[in-house]
């Protein structure tokens, strides 16, 4: 029996997951939007190998055997780029899908640049040029137009030859443990993991803020964190990073104080001034001590963080690297603040570049 390229009935996924159960690798992409809500909202899975390919739907289908599939073990993921499709298996699932190739990241090591979007890749490895006029498809509606369904199928289709050349390529250059322990940092699921209680983690400019300001952003960030996971709505449609940090910045102590912040929006003023106003209360009554934040580096700090910089970036075009790849800014920082885990002091970046950047130390 043949398989229709779109799967939306059961029986034919069934049969889709028979065909790929003990393939060696699935070449695995996905459609989804998320602009309106917190959670991404699953659309189109497709799925490759050497002998199949088809588009599975994920709206009208439940793909539990699809889901399990992608759990095997033995069975290599190929993806590119494949943090947020992990985050929505994750989501899914509750596990993370292993074993992983990204191709992304082994492009970038077979020196073709970690900027490298699919389009790129394919058009540098195999010669094709992929059209990407319906690259902002609503993918939710249907019934999809056999045109949509055949760019979603490009992202799977081309990227059965993709693996097959980078990783022949990654083995000629002696990367492929590299390229193993970059994907395996992608198995961490902390990385997919949501938690409320953390979100103040995500602000910016927290370490100039006294006790109270920041026992206000954090527990406002919490709170806002929780609102939008329940609403399934986007955090900033919850509140603004901007209007937080005023609103802690100024820890209005009534409705009127509340109404009188820059951008307050007026349904959530109605709805939530009560429960906003308490929270700050609870930030002026906490004694807990506010940690103590990194400030801006030191000018001294800044002319190594520039040493290391260009230590960064000469050590990439020996190596054929992109240097965001060895180090970023972040990375930096860190290890000019005296971190001993920063990433590039760890794996295979430790003989590339880490011990490099502390003989500039």
């Amino acid at each position: 029996m043949t398989l229709p390229t779109f799967i939306d009935q059961p029986e034919d996924l069934q049969q889709l997951c028979q065909q790929l159960h003990g393939a060696e690798f699935i070449a695995v992409d996905t459609e989804f939007i998320r602009e309106r809500t917190y959670y991404p909202q699953l659309c189109l899975v497709q799925v490759a190998t050497s002998e199949t390919m088809a588009c599975v739907d994920a709206i009208t289908l439940d793909i539990t055997p699809l889901n399990e599939l992608i759990l095997e073990p033995t069975i290599t993921k190929v993806l590119h780029a494949a943090r947020q499709d992990y985050e929505i298996f994750t989501q899914l699932t509750g596990q993370v899908p292993a074993p992983l190739f990204d191709t992304q990241i082994a492009a970038d090591l077979c020196g073709l640049g970690d900027q490298g979007g699919f389009a790129a890749v394919a058009d540098s490895l195999l010669g094709v040029a992929i059209d990407k006029s319906h690259a902002r498809t609503d993918w939710s509606r249907r019934p999809l137009g056999n045109e949509q369904l055949q760019y979603a199928l490009d992202d799977v289709r081309y990227l059965v030859p993709i693996y097959e050349r980078l990783r022949q390529q990654l083995t000629e250059v002696g990367r492929t443990e590299w390229q193993q322990e970059e994907c395996d940092r992608l198995l961490d699921p902390e990385l997919y993991s949501v938690t409320p209680q953390d979100a103040w983690q995500r602000l910016s400019g927290l370490a100039a803020l006294d006790q109270p300001r920041f026992h206000a952003a954090r527990l406002l960030a919490h709170w806002r964190e929780e609102r939008a996971i329940r609403l399934d709505r986007p955090r900033g449609w919850v509140m603004r990073d901007d209007v937080l940090g005023r609103i802690a910045s100024l820890l209005p102590r009534d409705e009127e104080a509340l109404g009188r912040v820059k951008g307050m929006p007026r349904p959530l003023l109605r709805k939530e001034s009560g429960q906003l106003i308490q929270i700050i209360e609870r930030a002026l009554a906490c004694d807990e001590p506010a940690p103590d934040l990194p400030g801006p580096l030191s000018r001294t700090e800044r002319d190594l963080a520039s040493r290391m910089m260009d230590e960064v970036r000469q050590a990439a075009t020996e190596f054929d690297i992109s240097p965001s790849t060895l180090a970023t800014r972040r990375d930096i920082k860190a290890l000019v603040r005296g971190d001993a885990s920063a990433l590039p002091l760890r794996g295979w970046r430790r003989e590339v570049i880490g011990e490099r950047l502390l003989a500039l130390q």
